[in-house]
């Protein structure tokens, strides 16, 4: 790989985390302020049976930062989150965010996807994924924030340290090398990991726009069985 190319995928990635989302511990205080005044309704955390949407409504606006433009563009009422969904499944438990960040290097599209996985005995857990895409020499890039939570009573609990974490670079490798039969111009590989409004999975796939194929390259998948991913 070019030098030229390492140095802009590495600023390419560099960008994605310092604009598109931080860990909660690292959140920055200028850049949050404004969450502190989003007021969500306090029936939905007792009510029993809840659907994707009540999550949604029930969450921090920093489980799915990407999706907002700028801080000053948050409002908090409910109907700016409204206007964020782009896909809403409340049957099979599934939304789809969009929305776009730009800046001084060009443009970036951003999206989240949220999912929520029954637990045998009762309970949820919701996943919720933050991707941010742009551009590079080799093309486009994303890259995607995997997160998965409980609701217990009124407070969220993180739990994605005892689900799935992204696999490693090695392993996609291999794998997009056995799938594409090519090279890639760059270290990192052109892949999206993905939630499914119709089947209880997580997938890695390869970016449709890098694929010659009308069909979704899959590459890692990872099935909701007895309360845990299991891979397939």
């Amino acid at each position: 790989m070019k030098k030229s190319s390492c140095i802009a995928a590495a600023l390419f990635f560099s960008l994605l985390f310092s604009v598109g989302y931080y860990p909660a511990d690292q959140t920055g205080i200028a850049l949050f302020a404004q969450e502190s005044s989003y007021k969500p309704d306090t029936a939905l955390f007792d009510k029993k049976q809840k659907d994707v949407m009540d999550y949604y409504l029930l969450m921090p606006r920093d489980f799915f930062k990407s999706i907002y433009k700028k801080p000053h563009e948050f409002t908090s009422v409910q109907e700016s989150r409204m206007k964020a969904v782009r896909i809403k499944d409340t049957e099979n438990g599934y939304l789809r965010l969009e929305n776009f960040l730009t800046d001084d290097a060009g443009f970036l599209e951003s999206y989240a996807e949220i999912k929520v996985f029954k637990k045998t005995g009762g309970g949820d857990i919701i996943a919720v994924f933050n991707t941010n895409c742009g551009p590079s020499e080799c093309g486009r890039l994303c890259s995607t924030n995997l997160a998965f939570y409980e609701l217990n009573g009124k407070t969220w609990k993180d739990i994605s340290k005892n689900m799935i974490g992204e696999v490693p670079q090695d392993r996609i490798k291999k794998e997009y090398l056995k799938k594409m039969n090519r090279q890639f111009c760059g270290d990192t590989y052109p892949v999206v990991y993905k939630l499914s409004p119709k089947e209880n999975t997580v997938k890695l796939i390869v970016d449709p726009g890098h694929s010659n194929s009308s069909e979704e390259i899959t590459l890692f998948k990872y099935t909701w069985v007895k309360n845990s991913f299991r891979p397939e």
